[in-house]
Order: structure tokens, then C-alpha cells, then sequence
């Protein structure tokens, strides 16, 4: 048995994974497809200083860090000069600053502020975006910079504890890649669609909100637990989008294309409740056992906004030149309206028990998570660009049971954990 080490929906070329080769049959333990490495050399120096006075507890860290990265081809792709061989060194040089004060307005009342402005190298697999075939890198990277803070006052007392935060993180020129299969012309010399690596630059996001953490001690066995959360997370740009797919390999000397600016500014982040509340107990017994519950709401849910249907291309007749006729602002808004995600609610469950039998020890807990078995929560997914044309992607969007519509992750139901632990 064997297998072909070579594209079989090659369009052009041997279709040789690797030209270098004579013999493309290849058997266990071969390598096929692709073969390459990556390398990073980095210094990093974080000097700190900590000291308190009068009322003030203070911290204040630096960063400095430089590093080159490169990748090292072992395959000569078919379709890519640049597969084989060491690529050049990219150089980043960072710098940063965190800290934290601790203001004591008394000995159970606080104010405290933790901040920090970094830059930071690219991620290897945001620099080299499509590492597998070559070594292309889209021009103009830069380091990353992220600036948060956040404020929060806290109140510890031997029966109440409380914290009430404030936050606000920005962060720019990030980078993100995604790879999926497209319909439509998206890229010169393809016209019956292929598989696309979209990368989208210098990304801007703002993420700011609202904590409130509360525990009451009702009894010396009983206490109660509370949490609010509030955030709105949003893209704060319009970041630039670039494609690349094997279907055209390197046309023109380039691998990559420029197809424009992605619009979603505003729109929201996906991947996590911006909203979020919880409630629960816990029960302490004097012999050593307790049980606790807790009530989880989570809310304001939202499906990542698809790039490439937010562009100029989406909407541009390539017969034309122009957009599609009777193209209007509200037909946009009608189709591209960002996916909510519904509110769900969760109940879980902990109890456990200690013992000790001379100097041994030993406990057991179990937990009962997602007690009433809620498996209709939508816990993520992500738009469809299957149609990357208006006038497609419009005609699936109003069938009834649309084949390319988005597709969702469900909550996997109820789930069970037991923990032993023996201290000798």
C-alpha cells in the first residue's frame, strides 16, 4: 500500500508536494504533503521595583524583548519558490510597562489599580499564514500593542466580601487567520470556487465592562455567593483583508491578494457571554462535609462577523464593475444583521466530605455540572462564506432551510466529576 505524495486537485504544474523528489509513492512512515519548521530566537528582560509608602502599595514592572523568526521549508512545492529553504529573519523589538497601586483607604476598604501598555511579537502562525506550501508573510506586519487597565474597589470584613471592577482593554494592528471553502470569483483565475486562507491585519479591538463579586457569610456553616458581569466587546476598525488559495498559487509573483477592508467596525465580539450572572451557596458542616449549588445566566452572545461578506467585493458585480442594482443600505443591514446567540441558564451542583485518620488524610468531592441537562445552548459557531456573493449568499439567506446558514456548537449536556484525594 502506498500513497501519492502530490495535489490530486492540482489545476497546474507536476502537482508535486515536493519537486525535489523522484519517487512520489510513499509508504509508512514517509512525510507527504508537507514537511517544514519554525524557528524563534528571543531575549526577554522584565526588570520590577516594589515598595509601599503611607497608604500606597505600589508595583511597577517593565518589559523589553527582541526576537527574530524564521521558517524552514523541507518540500519544494509545486507552486511556491519560496516552499523550500530557510526564509529571512523577521525582526520585532517590544517594549512594555505594567503596574498595580493599592490604595488602603483602612484596614477592610481598598482601591486598587492594575494596568500595563505592551507590544508583542506576531504569533508564528499569524506571521507565516499559510506555513504548510511557503513562506510568504503579508506585508506590512507589526507587533501587536495592547493597553488595559482596570479599577476596582474591595471590601473584606469577616462577613461580607466584595469586589466592584471596571475595565477597559484596546488592543491593535492583531492579526487573524481563518481558511474555509468559497463559491464565486474571490480570487483572479478562480471561477468555480476553492479553498481560500483569509487573513485579516492590523485588527483593532475594544473590550470594556462592568464586575461585581459578593460573598455573605449568613451563618459560620451557611454562606452566599453572587456575580454580576456586563462587557461589551467590539471590533473597533476596519481592518484589511487578504486571500490566498492554492487554486492560484503564487499569480503574479505574489501569493497573497488585497481584496479591501473588511467593514465591522461595531460589530461584537464572538466567542463569549458579554453578560453573565451567577448565585449560589455553600454549606460548611462542623464534621467535616458540605454541598454548595450555583446558578448560572449567561447572556448577550454573538457570532463572529464573516469577513469577506463585509466587503466592498460582497456586494460589487464583477460583470459590472458596480454594485448589484437596487442595492440599497437596508437590504445590506437585512442580510449581514450580526447573529444574537439565546440566553441559557445552567444549575450545577459540589458536595464532599474530609476525614482524618492519624496523619493520613483523605477527602472526596463530586460535582454535578449542567444539573438540568440544558443542551440547547448555542456555546458558539460561525458565519458561512460558502456564498461570497451578494446575489448567492442573499438567495440562500431567504430559503427556508438554507444549507450555508451559519452553523452552531451546542452545549454537550449534563456531566459528572469525582475527586479523591489521600495526603500521607
Amino acid at each position: 500500500q502506498y500513497a501519492l505524495n502530490q495535489d490530486p486537485y492540482k489545476r497546474n504544474g507536476s502537482g508535486k508536494y515536493d519537486e525535489h523528489e523522484t519517487e512520489t509513492h510513499k509508504g509508512v512512515g514517509d512525510k507527504i504533503s508537507y514537511d517544514y519548521t519554525f524557528g524563534r530566537q528571543e531575549v526577554k528582560v522584565n526588570p520590577a521595583l516594589k515598595f509601599s509608602t503611607g497608604k500606597f502599595d505600589v508595583f511597577v514592572g517593565g518589559l523589553f524583548s527582541y526576537s527574530t523568526s524564521y521558517r524552514d521549508g523541507k518540500f519544494q512545492h509545486y507552486l511556491y519558490p519560496d516552499s523550500y529553504g530557510r526564509s529571512k529573519d523577521y525582526e520585532f523589538t517590544n517594549f512594555g510597562l505594567k503596574g498595580q497601586v493599592v490604595y488602603k483607604i483602612n484596614g477592610r476598604n481598598f482601591l486598587v489599580y492594575n494596568g500595563t501598555a505592551y507590544s508583542q511579537a506576531p504569533f508564528m502562525e499569524d506571521l507565516f499564514f499559510n506555513p504548510r506550501v511557503n513562506s510568504s508573510v503579508v506585508e506590512g506586519m507589526r507587533s501587536m500593542f495592547i493597553n488595559a487597565n482596570d479599577l476596582s474597589y474591595v471590601l473584606s470584613t469577616p462577613f461580607v466580601k466584595a469586589r466592584l471592577s471596571g475595565y477597559i482593554i484596546n488592543s491593535e494592528n492583531e492579526t487573524n487567520v481563518q481558511r474555509f471553502f468559497a463559491d464565486g470569483s474571490v480570487l483572479q483565475g478562480v471561477t468555480n470556487g476553492a479553498f481560500f486562507t483569509q487573513v485579516m491585519k492590523d485588527m483593532k479591538r475594544q473590550n470594556r465592562g462592568l464586575e461585581l463579586g459578593l460573598e455573605v457569610k449568613v451563618t459560620s456553616t451557611l454562606s452566599l455567593q453572587g456575580l454580576a458581569s456586563y462587557g461589551e466587546y467590539v471590533y473597533n476598525n476596519n481592518p484589511k483583508l487578504y486571500f490566498s488559495s492554492d487554486a492560484v498559487g503564487a499569480s503574479g509573483g505574489t501569493t497573497y491578494t488585497y481584496i479591501g477592508d473588511a467593514y465591522i467596525k461595531n460589530y461584537r465580539q464572538g466567542g463569549t457571554p458579554q453578560t453573565a450572572f451567577s448565585l449560589g451557596f455553600r454549606y460548611n458542616n462542623p464534621k467535616y462535609w458540605w454541598v454548595g449549588a450555583n446558578w448560572n445566566y449567561f447572556d448577550n452572545s454573538y457570532l463572529d462577523p464573516a469577513a469577506l461578506i463585509r466587503t466592498q467585493y460582497f456586494i460589487t458585480n464583477p460583470s459590472t464593475g458596480a454594485p448589484y442594482p437596487g442595492l440599497d443600505e437596508a437590504e445590506l443591514r437585512r442580510v449581514l444583521q450580526q447573529k444574537q446567540l439565546p440566553s441559557a441558564f445552567f444549575v450545577n451542583v459540589n458536595a464532599g466530605k474530609s476525614w482524618l485518620f492519624g496523619k493520613y488524610y483523605l477527602m472526596v468531592s463530586a460535582s454535578v455540572n449542567n444539573l438540568l441537562n440544558n443542551k440547547s445552548y448555542i456555546t458558539g459557531g460561525f458565519e458561512q462564506t460558502r456564498k461570497a456573493s451578494y446575489i448567492d449568499f442573499a438567495a440562500d439567506f431567504d430559503k427556508q432551510y438554507s444549507p450555508f446558514a451559519p452553523k452552531y456548537w451546542y452545549a454537550q449536556g449534563r456531566s459528572y466529576f469525582i475527586n479523591v484525594q489521600f495526603r500521607f
